[in-house]
């Protein structure tokens, strides 16, 4: 039996514990690859390199020393797994992160990077699950107005985001657009029918 190419995709991007990921977010499968599947993971876990041949591991894991051995187990206790973690365990755990928007994942990343932090060393759950409050305050330790100022700047040239519940109207409104257009097809032919038996009816 023939895999989804969601999961050969993963797979070959390094994943191991797919099957975690699915169970906890299903909605991978039906993500379009090329258009949305993939250029998520890359901005959570960095770019692949040529060929796949690094593992996510390596393409995202920070270079620097370990951390004590005191404020290890104060993360253990903690029940989180250190911000060092690998990022495709991290994405098992809270691969929900992979249903916000692209442009969402990269703000909360290019905002951090723009006051020298470094995205890479918050959990991705905690990095990108957080609460605005919460993320400018603890995570960014910036003032909230910053980051909306941020937020506002980037969009600034984009078009209003669009609801679900428009987007279902439109779609419905264009149905029943539809419906009328071969409702008055129909109709036209019914009457140049009627037309024609009326005059073959004459006729003879």
């Amino acid at each position: 039996m023939r895999r989804a190419p969601q999961i050969e995709w993963l797979k070959e991007r390094g994943f191991e514990d797919i099957a975690t990921l699915l169970q906890r977010n299903p909605l991978v499968l039906a993500m379009n690859i090329e258009d949305n599947l993939a250029p998520k993971v890359d901005a959570l876990l960095g770019e692949p390199p040529a060929g796949m041949g690094r593992t996510i591991e390596e393409a995202r894991a920070p270079s620097r020393p370990p951390r004590p051995a005191a404020r290890r187990n104060q993360c253990v206790r903690r029940h989180r797994p250190p911000t060092h973690a690998q990022p495709a365990a991290q994405l098992a755990i809270w691969p929900n992160v992979l249903n916000f928007s692209l442009l969402r994942l990269r703000l909360r990343d290019d905002f951090l990077r723009g006051i020298d932090r470094d995205p890479t060393e918050v959990p991705l759950g905690r990095l990108h699950r957080t609460s605005e409050f919460s993320f400018a305050k603890k995570i960014a330790r910036a003032p909230l107005e910053d980051y909306e100022h941020y937020v506002a700047t980037a969009l600034a040239d984009r078009p209003p985001p669009v609801h679900a519940a428009d987007k279902f109207t439109r779609r419905h409104e264009a149905m029943l657009a539809e419906d009328e257009r071969r409702r008055v097809a129909i109709e036209a032919l019914r009457a140049r029918v009627s037309a024609a038996a009326q005059r073959a009816g004459g006729g003879g």
